[in-house]
């Protein structure tokens, strides 16, 4: 489609867990939406207070650092996503490292991307308004690497 593999802008919240499980989807992510749209960003990365990413209003949130891969744990505090499992396994597959860890924000990582059904793994091309370096050589490996577990 249009949206796969296109940059994103994002800015940063600070993610305050739902009530309910994480790993539920339940109407209270309205929220999220209406957070996302307030921005007139992509989406919303929520950065919980240890200054660790979760999660995005429509997304999985991934990083680079330093030759590894970087995605939050299925934990129960957010919605795992399938596209990140993907995005996992073609990592596997290309030997990069994956750390289940959610990624720090700062220092900025050398790649932060997104990922959705419809955007697959799509670069953060601005976050809080400050250009990102978008494609690392990692985020593009993945991105040509195919699914075969799909």
């Amino acid at each position: 489609g249009r949206r796969r593999h296109r940059g994103v802008r994002a800015v940063t919240a600070r993610h305050n867990p739902d009530p309910i499980l994480g790993d539920a989807k339940h109407s209270s992510r309205c929220g999220w939406v209406v957070a996302r749209e307030r921005s007139g960003v992509d989406e919303v990365i929520w950065v919980d207070e240890t200054g660790g990413m979760t999660e995005g209003t429509h997304s999985g949130v991934v990083a680079v650092r330093e030759g590894v891969l970087w995605t939050a744990p299925h934990d129960g505090s957010i919605l795992e996503s399938t596209t990140v499992l993907s995005i996992i396994r073609r990592a596997e597959s290309l030997n990069i490292p994956v750390r289940r860890e959610r990624p720090p924000l700062t220092p900025p990582p050398d790649g932060l991307y997104v990922a959705s059904v419809t955007r697959d793994i799509a670069p953060v091309l601005e976050l809080n308004g400050t250009p990102l370096s978008g494609w690392e050589s990692i985020g593009r490996a993945i991105a040509d690497e195919p699914d075969d577990a799909s």
